[in-house]
């Protein structure tokens, strides 16, 4: 259902709502289902988990971004604490073999590509601010250029027909004095 709302926003013209839609679904069903079913029943899927973060990342915002992290270290941490027999087990389990624990190695790593699609999405978004801010530049310099252009022309349309004039002037005096002479 999500899935089809999204879609619909996104042909709709509203894709910033779309894609977010999406990214909160998909961050809030696999967040959900890893906190009920525990974080090692998901541990070999955490790749695919990695996608709603570079969508939030890179099509959404630093807030999306971050939000969707945090919603995925607190489905990790119920997953990993329900794994241990604190929430829905029957005790705990032997303990893992990673030195900060799977969980605390999925929440590190997921940080770290967080941190990472972080500064990508902020180049990204700063690079195209400025370039949008170099286009306004070249735009008002392009007008500026124009009207000193046009100036330009009127000033050249204006001593030409000046020189004309004068011209026109030489001639009627050149013939007045051929005239006068005869």
């Amino acid at each position: 259902v999500i899935l089809a709302v999204a879609f619909f926003l996104v042909r709709g013209g509203r894709f910033q709502a779309g894609v977010a839609l999406f990214v909160s679904g998909a961050v809030l069903l696999s967040a959900v289902g890893v906190a009920l079913t525990g974080f090692a029943a998901n541990a070999r899927n955490l790749t695919e988990l990695t996608m709603p973060l570079a969508l939030a990342a890179l099509l959404v915002g630093r807030r999306a971004l971050w939000t969707a992290m945090a919603a995925y270290a607190v489905g990790f941490a119920v997953g990993g604490w329900r794994d241990a027999g604190h929430l829905w087990s029957t005790g705990p389990h032997a303990p893992p073999t990673l030195p900060f624990g799977a969980v605390g190695t999925a929440i590190i790593g997921f940080t770290v590509v967080s941190i990472v699609l972080d500064r990508v999405g902020l180049s990204l978004r700063e690079g195209f601010d400025l370039a949008l801010a170099r286009q306004r530049e070249l735009e008002k310099a392009s007008e500026e250029l124009a009207t000193a252009n046009a100036a330009l022309e009127d000033e050249m349309a204006r001593r030409q027909a000046a020189e004309a004039q004068l011209i026109a002037a030489q001639k009627m005096e050149a013939v007045a004095r051929l005239s006068g002479g005869v």
